[in-house]
């Protein structure tokens, strides 16, 4: 991730099966950089199979 101060740092997350619309938990490696709020513009997502998507 990237904010708005041009910061980087690299992050994880999950979803659980039984609930698929919420976020299972999440792994922050700088929470200084990375601090909880709302994304009100598209991301660019980078998933795990390498595959990208703006969303």
């Amino acid at each position: 991730m990237t904010n708005h101060k041009n910061e980087s740092v690299n992050f994880s997350f999950s979803f659980w099966k039984e609930s698929p619309g919420e976020t299972g938990g999440y792994v922050v490696e700088d929470e200084k950089i990375q601090v909880e709020g709302i994304t009100t513009n598209k991301v660019q997502v980078i998933y795990s199979n390498k595959e990208e998507e703006e969303i």
